[in-house]
């Protein structure tokens, strides 16, 4: 820092008391481990050829330059100097219609994370919030933030739904569920959930689908049946997007257009809206391809599982992710691989806290996958 800049006056501590909310103090940051950080804040990852990143989920395969270049001429095309239109609804409709939605079935965010902060501002907080244990932690700390009642639908511990232990629902309540889950993989069951659905028709079923597509599963036929199922996807994964930054609900058209009274607008840049609208459009070669790809990534991911599961050293959790999850019988040895692992240039996910002791690996390529499992090996074989 130059010694000519100016260094802001901190507040005093009565000031903080003052003026800073209680559970700001009691807020953890999102963490990421510091060489992925690294990795996340350069242009592409051919600048660390050494560094394997298995941490976030990402998908391994880049589009096609082709594709970027009309992305880069359609934002060419584009007035930077105006605002684009507070809401995208007409990219929304065209997104509903590839999912064979009506139109106004789609309400699209810039990232998961404010769609969340929509639908905790937009349900009543006196209502009973259950939210499922353990699963994305995004939804219980800013859970946390709206001051929510929040009650723990806890998983088995073989890591798969049990819907005899979801807690008594009283009307009004809402239920929140990540399916796959994260970090677990489990997938609830689409016979149960339209049970569920029809068994507590006054009770509103929040569904985070993010990884649906690696599961070969839809839970969006539920919405023509069910008024009380809201699903929330994202373009991070399946996608293959990530760094565009955008997400969307698919809902009833009326409970969606009351959420956009609370919807932040022009929310979004230019970038992001030429990227959408030219993955929209027909024939969604594109999409094709991903869709294609999503299936390499199942039947990658259900090869490096017959692998690991063999092992006596953790537990591996069948999962319809693009993921697998590894528990451990004691922190100290999950530790001890997961600084291996990083030794080695491989940075997968920590997951360890409290009595849980557990590492999450994102699939990728077959080269990678067969890279990771070979250090594992060597690692408990050293």
């Amino acid at each position: 820092m130059s010694s000519s800049a100016l260094m802001p006056k901190s507040m005093s501590s009565s000031q903080i008391d003052l003026f800073i909310c209680d559970h700001v103090h009691k807020a953890k940051p999102y963490i990421l481990d510091r060489i992925a950080e690294s990795v996340s804040s350069q242009s592409s990852l051919s600048s660390s050829r050494s560094l394997l990143k298995l941490d976030q989920n990402e998908l391994h395969w880049a589009w096609p330059e082709s594709f970027k270049t009309q992305v880069t001429e359609n934002l060419k095309s584009r007035a930077w100097h105006l605002y684009p239109h507070p809401y995208a609804t007409e990219l929304e409709d065209r997104l509903a219609q590839y999912h064979h939605l009506a139109a106004g079935s789609i309400l699209l965010s810039h990232t998961s994370s404010s769609l969340i902060d929509l639908m905790y501002s937009s349900f009543s907080p006196c209502n009973k919030w259950v939210i499922l244990n353990p699963t994305f932690g995004l939804y219980d700390s800013k859970a946390r933030i709206h001051n929510l009642n929040v009650t723990p639908w806890f998983l088995h511990s073989n890591g798969g739904f049990r819907p005899d232990d979801l807690a008594d629902l009283e009307s009004g309540s809402c239920v929140i569920f990540t399916s796959p889950n994260n970090p677990t993989g489990c997938v609830l069951d689409y016979d149960v959930l339209d049970h569920l659905l029809g068994q507590h028709s006054d009770c509103l079923f929040i569904c985070d689908a993010a990884y649906e597509m690696f599961s070969g599963h839809s839970t969006t036929p539920l919405l023509q049946t069910h008024s009380n199922l809201i699903i929330l996807q994202t373009f991070s994964k399946a996608f293959g997007s990530a760094g565009v930054r955008l997400a969307y609900l698919l809902g009833s058209p009326h409970t969606l257009n009351l959420m956009r009274s609370l919807h932040n607008p022009y929310c979004f840049n230019y970038f992001s809206l030429a990227m959408l609208d030219e993955l929209l459009t027909p024939p969604y070669t594109l999409l094709s391809h991903l869709a294609d790809h999503t299936k390499k990534i199942a039947r990658l991911r259900d090869e490096l599982y017959q692998k690991l599961v063999t092992s006596d050293e953790f537990y591996v959790y069948p999962s319809g992710g693009n993921f697998l999850l590894l528990r451990f019988p004691n922190l100290e040895r999950c530790e001890q691989l997961y600084q291996y692992l990083k030794d080695h240039g491989i940075i997968v996910r920590n997951l360890s806290g409290g009595s849980r002791a557990a590492l999450r690996v994102t699939i990728s390529s077959a080269e990678h996958n067969a890279q990771l499992y070979k250090t594992i090996q060597q690692f408990f074989t050293s």
